[in-house]
């Protein structure tokens, strides 16, 4: 057999020579580092282009191989990378791609990845540092002559950012209004849907963001302008807050029955009829259970959470709720009343609604 490397006869069930196995092992292996080296600043573009010719040249290394090394490289380096981002790297990174070229090194996306991470980092820098937008925007255009990004790919990263921000923000459990400055200049400079963000985002920081917002405004005795579908019948006054989908409405449900024994004995007094003696003890027992009542959207106004779906409609003013139990994924109901059940809500984090409670003037 020939060995897959010098194209030599390497014996008669051998399909490479251990030498050559060892030189190409080599070769791969110096690439990748040699690419890593020179995106951390340790060594200059021309040593690596030397590395590459080298491994290409005496090495056996096929030029599939070598941009299939140096992608990984850059995907190890993107997953790594941390903020803050200098201006060194956006140039390291951009002369890699211009001298290999792009394509070459986009193996799995990796180059993509690097130009996302990269971006991000600059954001960040708005929040991390306290970099005015003027500069962050500067610095992102330059990042985009050199790595050009898709503008689906910038929203992404936006939104990612701001979701970090958020969950910095919100560790302490609230938003100043300084924090919800900031973050609202970073989304409009940047041109992101805050109000009507991905579906992904759904139940992450960057929607109690918007949530946070509407506490405030309920706080300074404020109401947002906000419209309910057509179906949703609201009060004078009333104002719909928020809207939670795909929201599981489960019901308390009692059952009774009648536990008892008897005791005595029967007498046969003809064919078919009997007399019996003794008698009988019992008790009845209450069973409770929560039943599911349907699956639709939960609307939270200024003055009743109000549930709607094809099978099951529920009105619960806030003036009848005596006890409100906060769950991870929703929220139970106590209502004021002889005979209420409980009613829970499953589906949603309940924060907002909480501290809506908290808060409203009912």
């Amino acid at each position: 057999m020939k060995c897959k490397y010098c194209g030599l006869a390497a014996g008669l069930f051998s399909r490479a020579h251990a030498e050559c196995k060892a030189k190409h092992q080599r070769g791969t292996s110096e690439l990748t580092a040699h690419t890593t080296n020179f995106l951390h600043g340790h060594i200059a573009l021309t040593t690596l282009a030397a590395k590459r010719d080298e491994a290409l040249r005496d090495c056996y290394v096929s030029a599939d191989e070598a941009d299939g090394c140096m992608s990984g490289a850059v995907k190890d380096y993107a997953d790594a990378l941390r903020p803050p981002i200098a201006k060194e790297q956006l140039q390291r990174a951009g002369a890699l791609a211009a001298h290999f070229g792009a394509a070459s090194l986009n193996h799995g996306g990796s180059l993509g990845l690097l130009a996302q991470r990269l971006y991000e980092g600059i954001l960040v820098s708005h929040f991390a540092e306290s970099i005015d937008m003027a500069k962050v925007e500067r610095r992102a255009q330059m990042l985009q002559r050199q790595l050009p990004l898709a503008a689906e790919a910038q929203t992404l990263a936006g939104l990612n950012v701001v979701e970090r921000a958020a969950r910095h923000y919100l560790a302490d459990g609230l938003l100043s209004d300084a924090e919800q400055q900031r973050i609202e200049t970073f989304a409009h400079a940047l041109g992101l849907p805050l109000d009507n963000p991905p579906a992904g985002f759904s139940g992450t920081h960057l929607e109690k963001i918007r949530q946070s917002a509407i506490l405030r405004r309920v706080a300074n005795g404020q109401l947002p302008a906000t419209t309910a579908p057509a179906t949703v019948m609201l009060a004078r006054g009333e104002s719909v807050l928020w809207e939670h989908t795909g929201v599981n409405l489960m019901q308390e449900r009692v059952t009774r029955e009648w536990v008892g024994r008897s005791s005595g004995v029967s007498i046969r007094i003809a064919r078919g009829v009997y007399y019996r003696t003794g008698g009988c003890k019992g008790h009845p027992v209450e069973r409770s259970h929560m039943e599911h009542r349907g699956t639709g959207s939960l609307f939270i106004t200024n003055k009743h959470l109000i549930f709607c779906s094809p099978t099951q409609s529920v009105r619960i003013p806030f003036r009848k709720i005596v006890n409100v139990v906060p769950y991870a994924d929703g929220l139970e109901v106590q209502r004021d009343g002889a005979n209420a059940k409980r009613i829970t809500f499953q589906g949603f984090d309940s924060w907002f609604a909480v501290n809506l409670l908290s808060l409203v003037n009912v």
